[in-house]
């Protein structure tokens, strides 16, 4: 029929819906440390000393070593 003949005329495009995409919700960041330091090795053992805060060991063994303090000069007796 004539509607074979007519020019192909594409459909127009729809815009893209803008339907606004929830932002996934963050886990709540909790207000306290969520890993509680244990009072006891699970091991029976001592404690490792927490990585968070690593103690200068080695000022320490400088101060045996050479009886004084690497800090004040002064001899640690």
């Amino acid at each position: 029929g004539p509607s074979s003949l007519r020019t192909f005329d594409p459909e127009p495009t729809p815009p893209p819906t803008t339907e606004p995409i929830p932002a996934p919700t963050p886990d709540p960041v909790p207000t306290t440390a969520p890993t509680a330091v244990p009072t006891a090795a699970p091991n029976g053992g001592a404690l490792p000393a927490p990585t968070a805060t690593p103690t200068p060991r080695i000022d320490n063994a400088i101060t045996v070593v050479n009886g004084t303090n690497p800090a004040t000069g002064a001899v640690d007796l």
